[in-house]
């Protein structure tokens, strides 16, 4: 089967093209929504992913257009914002597996539609395995503050205002402290494997999927 994934979020892109790859499936991704219409006509699509925390339009509008053009193509709608977090994630995939049992047409549907339940799954025990890491709490901030600006990286003045409020550079020592434990603790218990990069004062969280 062939599946587009419109988002221009590259720290969920790569999980998502590499999972419909293990489950040997052709995946195209693509950051504008105008490309759509070409990947519809040429790619024989079966099913889109469009990320609604980039990609701005009106689901129902969408919707409609796919089932009058392109009747059994399915359409799938999330927004990449919400998979940072168990409880929206997990409605994320309640509300499409809804909207899935109008548009299921054929075999390939019920397969396109147990391929997203599978990718949905993993992201939410992803997230909670990263939730349980043994972090103390501002070092738990600190993590899920890197986590959720994934893949950009954050200043340590913006860290640090956000861990205590202020712009005291008197706190990078600790911010330092915090980092190198939160990498003895990751190398040790995540899953999937977490990098923490500093490039020049600034940090970044990579997952190795």
């Amino acid at each position: 089967m062939n599946y587009l994934i419109l988002t221009k979020n590259k720290s969920l892109s790569k999980p998502v093209f590499l999972f419909f790859k293990k489950n040997k499936e052709n995946v195209y991704i693509s950051h504008y929504i105008i490309e759509m219409h070409d990947y519809l006509n040429t790619k024989k699509i079966d099913a889109i992913f469009i990320d609604q925390n980039y990609i701005k339009i009106d689901k129902s509008r969408i919707l409609l257009y796919i089932q009058t053009h392109y009747s059994k193509v399915l359409f799938f709608c999330f927004n990449s914002k919400n998979l940072q977090n168990t409880e929206l994630l997990l409605k994320t995939k309640q509300e499409n597996l809804e909207n899935l049992k109008l548009q299921r047409h054929n075999l390939n549907s019920d397969k396109a539609l147990k391929c997203f339940e599978n990718f949905l799954d993993i992201q939410t025990e992803q997230l909670k395995s990263l939730l349980q890491l043994p972090l103390r709490k501002k070092e738990n901030t600190l993590f899920m503050y890197l986590y959720k600006n994934m893949p950009n990286e954050v200043p340590i003045e913006s860290i640090i205002y956000h861990l205590w409020g202020t712009h005291d550079l008197k706190h990078k020592k600790t911010v330092y402290c915090y980092i190198s434990r939160i990498k003895t603790i990751c190398n040790k218990n995540a899953k999937p494997q977490i990098n923490i990069i500093n490039n020049k004062g600034s940090y970044k969280l990579k997952l190795n999927q």
